[in-house]
Order: C-alpha cells, then structure tokens, then sequence
C-alpha cells in the first residue's frame, strides 16, 4: 500500500463517471474500491472500511459497536495520514480546526461532509477563506 511520500491518485474515469451520476450508488463506489485497492491506494481501503461502516450501523441485526468502534478508528486513521493528500492543505485545515460548520438535513440528521475520502458537502464562512481555494483532484 502506498503511504502518504509516495501516494500518486490512481483514476478510472469510467468508474469516477458513474459515481458522479449516481454519488449514493455503494455498489459503484464498491466497484471503485477495488480498482483502487489493486493499485495500491489507500483511498480503495477508506471506502471499504467506510462500507463496512454504513452496513454496520444501518444493518439492526448486526450492530457491534465494538466492530463499529475499530472500523472507525482504521477511518481515521487514514483521514489523518492522508487528508491533506486527499483534500488539500487548505480544506484539510478547515476541518481539522471546526471552521467548516456541520450542515443538517430535513429531517434533522447531520450530513457527512466526508465520504469515501471525497468532500461530498462543504460551506464555510467567507471570513475564514483567505487567499486561493483549490480542491485537489475534485472531479467527483
């Protein structure tokens, strides 16, 4: 597996098509995991982990927060070694010191503002954006 000095994006634009067409679409993000996981990107491992995840939360019949708690400890783990990577210096940044504000749905339910290793939502308050903001590989 590559690690965060020699991490280079691995793409497959047909897969990455059918993810933006179809963003809730597990079964393609599935897909993308594995193409990633035989290049040796890390990012195959997060989707799979954050899989598992969404299937251990959701599934009432095999909710294990002991499983549930070690999934998630591997999710971060890859989130801090490689946000930065993933999201950008100044995204990254972002989030870790709290100023991108949770955002909730109808319902009431907070939204994920990272999914698979992808920013899938974000608002920030304009004091806080300085200078240029670029999102590195952001075609999803």
């Amino acid at each position: 597996r590559m690690n965060a000095e020699n991490y280079k994006p691995q793409r497959n634009t047909k897969i990455e098509t059918l993810i933006r067409e179809d963003f809730d679409n597990l079964e393609n993000w599935s897909i993308y995991a594995d193409f990633l996981l035989e290049k040796g990107d890390p990012r195959g491992e997060l989707i799979n982990l954050e899989l598992a995840l969404e299937h251990e939360k959701y599934n009432k019949n095999s909710i294990n927060n002991n499983n549930i708690k070690k999934i998630q400890e591997k999710v971060d783990g890859l989130y801090e070694e490689f946000s930065e990577i993933w999201l950008g210096e100044t995204l990254s940044e972002l989030i870790d010191n709290e100023i991108i504000d949770s955002q909730w749905d109808q319902e009431g339910k907070e939204i994920n503002l990272m999914r698979f290793g992808f920013a899938s939502s974000i608002r920030v308050e304009a004091d806080y954006v300085e200078g240029d903001f670029k999102l590195p590989n952001s075609d999803l």
